[in-house]
This record gives C-alpha cells, structure tokens and sequence, in this order.
C-alpha cells in the first residue's frame, strides 16, 4: 500500500494550470491512506474549472485503469482514488 508521502510525491508530478507541481498549488486538500484506498480533493474556483480539465484529465496517467476517479463541477473537482 502507497504512504501518504509516496501519495504526495507522484501528485508532484501533476502540474497545475500555472505550471507549478499540484501539492504547491493550495488547492489540495490532506491526502488520506486508508485501507489501501487514497482520497484527496481539489478545491478550485467555478470559473477555473475549464482550466483544471487538463489536470483531471492527467490523473488518468498517473493512477492505473481501474481506479476510481470521479470529478464535482460545480467549484470543487473531488477526486477519489481506490486501489
């Protein structure tokens, strides 16, 4: 099962809309490990979804096909990832 860290390193890898690493950004929300299961949640403004789109759309490289990701417009991207 992935740490907490090694969560937070691989999110690194993930650039934000303005180019720095995601964890950098203040939008992450505490990343939870938990019975082999990550949570975390972006929390961006409405009208900065369309701008994330790219982001969300990178997860889907970075977790491996049969992870749940599931995305809230409506001013939060919400992001569940389980294993």
């Amino acid at each position: 099962m992935a740490s907490r860290e090694q969560v937070l390193e691989r999110l690194s890898e993930v650039k934000a809309p303005d180019g720095r690493p995601l964890p950098a950004t203040g939008v992450l929300s505490d990343v939870v490990v938990s019975d082999g299961k990550v949570f975390f949640s972006l929390t961006v403004d409405a009208a900065a979804v369309p701008a994330w789109e790219p982001v969300r759309k990178a997860f889907k490289h970075f977790f491996p096909a049969g992870h749940d990701l599931s995305v809230m417009r409506e001013g939060t991207s919400y992001i569940r990832v389980e294993r």
